[in-house]
């Protein structure tokens, strides 16, 4: 299945296709710590970079200073120091925080380096399981990267190289696919691949690697009901002198092949260098978003773009790069904070 779209819609504007959309219309999208409606209007917003947020009221934050819990009344419950990245997401049973966070660490004669950080916290500010990256890469031989950090990045963390570039993190669902044990977590390393970690964090396995993205330049990896890999991949490509372009998979990797593919005519059409999140919102339904272009419910029954939101990107008036935007239920937060929507 492939999307076929013209140059000046995906540019400019999508008159979209509201049948269908009937289920979602009242969820709220979260890019960020914004919260806007299904049209792209801004219902509100929170201190940090990623939020994740609670039917009482209450919201995790976090920022390239810390991880914060906010009370209904905007109290500070207890916070964890360190630099915060890519995204924030909550296990399945919303109970505990899956978070992205650093280490910068010298080396003898290189500089400072950053690893990531994993961790598994517990709505009352508990550390339950954490890992640093360096060990993931040494348990399942991956090299480290070795990429040097821009100026405002180095400013930011005190590091010069990055050893890895994890930027998603997910609990797995139940699933048939017997690679993906039901209660363990999925990990993407830009790069580097994917790895799946046991739910005690006892245990690290490397998946192997996606055949369909080049050098593995992909995002917001997860494992959906049937055990496949859902992946915003961002670029496929058959090599490095070959015309870059974007497309979000289902990929089995049993088979090592795609289920399905969204992708534009021409290819080079779609392309986020960076960034990149994909969600689904049930069997027949996705929401992507990309770096720069917009937010797009996408029908994979009838293989059109049923709505596209480009003001999840405009904030304010303001373009802006986003990494990912997701469609969520925030009808009973938002009540508790009585805030209208």
């Amino acid at each position: 299945m492939k999307m076929s779209i013209g140059l000046c819609l995906l540019l400019f504007s999508f008159l979209g296709h509201t049948r269908g959309l009937e289920k979602f219309w009242n969820n709220q999208l979260v890019s960020g710590c914004y919260v806007l409606d299904m049209k792209g209007k801004i219902v509100s917003n929170f201190p940090g970079k990623f939020c994740a947020f609670f039917d009482d009221g209450s919201f995790v934050s976090a920022s390239d200073t810390h991880l914060r819990f906010f009370s209904k009344d905007n109290e500070v419950k207890w916070e964890i120091p360190g630099y915060f990245h890519h995204q924030l997401n909550l296990s399945i049973d919303g109970t505990k925080i899956l978070a992205l966070g650093s280490r910068t660490f010298p080396i003898k004669n290189n500089g400072m380096f950053r690893s990531d950080r994993i961790m598994v916290i517990d709505l009352a500010g508990k550390i339950l399981h954490e890992v640093d990256s360096e060990q993931v890469l040494k348990e399942t031989g991956v090299r480290w990267l070795t990429w040097e950090t821009t100026p405002a990045f180095h400013e930011i963390t005190g590091a010069g190289i990055e050893m890895s570039h994890f930027n998603s993190f997910y609990e797995i669902p139940i699933n048939p696919n017997p690679a993906f044990k039901a209660g363990d977590f999925i990990v993407n390393g830009h790069s580097q691949g994917m790895f799946v970690i046991s739910s005690d964090f006892k245990s690290y396995k490397q998946l192997p690697p996606l055949r369909i993205a080049y050098s593995h330049n992909t995002h917001d990896v997860q494992v959906n009901s049937r055990g496949n890999i859902l992946v915003f991949v961002n670029r496929l490509t058959l090599g490095p002198s070959d015309n870059s372009f974007s497309t979000v998979n289902e990929y089995d990797q049993r088979t090592q092949k795609s289920v399905f593919e969204f992708s534009a005519t021409p290819k080079e059409l779609f392309y986020s260098e960076f960034c990149g999140g994909v969600q689904a919102l049930d069997e027949q339904h996705l929401l992507i978003s990309d770096q720069l272009a917009g937010t797009y419910v996408y029908s994979l029954k009838q293989k059109i773009i049923l709505s596209a939101i480009r003001k999840t990107h405009k904030l304010n008036d303001t373009p802006n790069q986003v990494q990912q935007v997701k469609s969520v239920d925030l009808s009973k937060f938002l009540t508790s904070r009585n805030i209208k929507f």
